[in-house]
């Protein structure tokens, strides 16, 4: 049989664990790193979370204390955290604290009136207008032998002299709901207490590095029940963001590669043919559906050039999208978000005229899942982790004319949360959620496979 193939393998499988999912850490501000020679840290957080209207709150236990157990004390120190509310309601808003929340020694970021504040037993201090919704602002204070500042989006606000009061207690508490007081809803980002004293130009210096939430993993605070696996559990949390590896070297720039020269359509043997001139562009953001986009003359020219074979990261990689994964910390760069969402693919070529009877169109690997449409009309589906497929196109393509192919990848069910190998973090659990879909993602979470398909009319052997 004479064929028209095209093979590619995974398209973004890699780009969770292989390549490593983005991180917090990695865009966050270059924030003293202090550590005690005891096994309890002196710097405390970064902590990344997610909150809707109504959602509980958070609280975590500082690294090596228990939840009732006094911090020690810290003649300076600065607290910070970055929000972004989606919601500001009347009254107090308590946002994020170092101890607990409802006692007198809390040191407590909130929001009254959208007004950010700082309150540390009877110290409040208290920006006189409001923050923006939807929108990061960054809340700074800052302690030096008792006089306490705060900052808000890198601008004083507020100084005052705190009288003495016992350390906070060993708990962190994101979005906690105080009763008869309205929740937090938005995000928080890199909230964190360093034994360390910044002064207004570092400050403001880190006010204008806003942080980029593709990069940063949050933890969910109403999240679903997590999937039950009987071994490997894998991850049901984000890795708390101190176990992640950092680097003092900047991301390496993306660089663009040479497009394939390759025409659409080349003869591989009597009969067959590879597809080339493949075109690539993240599903969510094309409102056409898959019958239009089938559609011979249908414009993909603002899409990306496809490397077929190869992943979704590999074509952005190859575009100068994102900088190439293996070097360095450069998998930090990359966003998570890529590995949880479609894709479309895309050709366009001219079959050449044949007396064939019939046309095969067969897949040879995709992950995870596949829709494939043929000028217009959907022809089938492929599922399961490298799955191959055929169809029968033979009343689909048009010999001697213009024909397109259209493929929406998708990724597996359960994707996973990927373990960043580091110092603090260890080398982690490998399968989880993923397993559940096939046991090829033993070793490796996250990930969608883009298309590998023949088209093919009889005469030459199996396809």
């Amino acid at each position: 049989m004479s064929a028209i193939r095209i093979y590619t393998a995974s398209l973004c499988a890699g780009v969770a664990a292989m390549q490593g999912p983005a991180q917090a850490a990695a865009q966050q501000v270059d924030w003293p790193s202090s550590r005690i020679a005891h096994p309890k840290r002196a710097a405390i957080g970064p902590y990344n979370a997610v909150f809707l209207a109504g959602s509980d709150g958070l609280e975590r236990p500082v690294q090596g204390y228990a939840v009732d157990e006094a911090l020690p004390p810290m003649p300076q120190w600065t607290m910070r955290a970055w929000i972004n509310p989606t919601l500001l309601p009347k009254g107090r808003v308590p946002v994020a604290a170092i101890g607990n929340p409802a006692g007198a020694a809390a040191r407590m970021f909130a929001l009254d009136d959208g007004k950010p504040v700082f309150q540390m037993g009877s110290t409040t201090l208290r920006a006189t207008a409001a923050i923006t919704r939807e929108s990061w602002h960054l809340l700074t204070a800052t302690a030096d032998a008792g006089r306490v500042r705060f900052f808000v989006d890198g601008r004083l606000v507020g100084t005052a002299t705190a009288e003495a009061m016992p350390p906070a207690t060993g708990v962190v508490a994101l979005g906690p709901r105080l009763p008869g007081q309205p929740g937090f809803a938005g995000r928080i980002a890199a909230f964190a207490l360093d034994p360390v004293l910044l002064g207004a130009p570092a400050i403001a210096t880190l006010a204008r590095r806003q942080p980029d939430a593709a990069l940063i993993r949050f933890e969910d605070a109403s999240p679903s029940w997590p999937l039950q696996v009987k071994t490997q559990y894998g991850l049901t949390a984000p890795q708390p963001a101190w176990e992640l590896p950092t680097g003092k070297a900047p991301f390496s720039k993306p660089v663009a590669r040479p497009v394939s020269t390759a025409p659409a359509l080349a003869p591989t043997r009597e009969g067959h043919y590879a597809v080339n001139a493949w075109r690539l562009v993240a599903a969510p953001t094309v409102a056409a559906n898959g019958a239009a986009i089938s559609q011979p003359g249908f414009d993909a020219g603002s899409w990306h050039a496809a490397t077929v074979p190869g992943t979704v990261l590999t074509t952005l990689v190859d575009r100068g999208v994102y900088p190439d994964p293996t070097i360095g910390l450069n998998n930090m760069a990359i966003p998570e978000s890529l590995s949880r969402q479609s894709w479309w693919y895309r050709s366009e070529f001219t079959l050449p005229a044949t007396p064939a009877k019939r046309l095969t169109l067969t897949f040879d690997g995709v992950n995870y899942a596949a829709q494939v449409w043929v000028n217009g009309t959907a022809v089938g589906d492929v599922k399961g982790a490298f799955i191959r497929g055929r169809f029968d196109v033979t009343d689909r393509l048009r010999p001697g004319q213009r024909n397109s192919i259209a493929v929406l990848v998708a990724p597996p069910p359960h994707p996973g949360i990927a373990h960043e190998q580091s110092l603090a973090g260890g080398r982690g659990d490998n399968g989880g959620a993923l397993m559940s879909d096939g046991p090829t993602f033993g070793a490796s979470e996250g990930g969608t496979g883009s298309p590998a398909c023949e088209i093919a009319t009889p005469g030459c052997g199996r396809v």
